[in-house]
């Protein structure tokens, strides 16, 4: 078996704080009201259920410091403003549901391993390399490396 991974770490990673009673409903929307933690300073926003977002802050510090609020390493408490999962604020609910509904890759973690070919193309039989990187828009990363 492979050696976990980076991934592997922030789920299994213990709670910094007592964990809540509740569980959010499924399916319910991720809600950043008013949060001020760090470099954040009132930031909202909303993520409908299912949704797959990324997040590029200006400041490296404001994606370590999101990802940090959503990742429950800071408990509740500790930052302004309200993170609602499902309806529910975080500190009513438990670390493990939260995870379960909420997946948060810190800002400094490497996703993949190899070069951006190999990511792209596992197999290296696609002829749609250039395309690829030309929809996701990584021809500037490409051109500086």
């Amino acid at each position: 078996a492979p050696p976990p991974g980076r991934m592997a770490l922030v789920l299994n990673a213990p709670p910094v704080t007592a964990p809540g009673p509740e569980r959010p409903a499924p399916g319910g929307d991720l809600e950043v009201d008013g949060v001020r933690h760090g470099t954040l300073q009132g930031l909202k926003f909303q993520v409908t259920a299912g949704e797959f977002v990324a997040i590029a802050p200006y400041q490296p510090r404001a994606a370590a410091d999101l990802a940090a609020v959503l990742a429950v390493n800071v408990p509740p408490p500790a930052y302004g403003g309200e993170v609602r999962l499902g309806g529910r604020p975080l500190a009513d609910l438990s670390v493990e549901a939260v995870r379960e509904h909420l997946l948060v890759n810190p800002y400094d973690a490497e996703i993949f391993g190899g070069t951006l070919r190999t990511n792209i193309d596992p197999s290296g039989t696609s002829r749609s390399v250039p395309e690829a990187v030309e929809a996701s828009m990584l021809t500037d990363v490409v051109a500086l490396h």
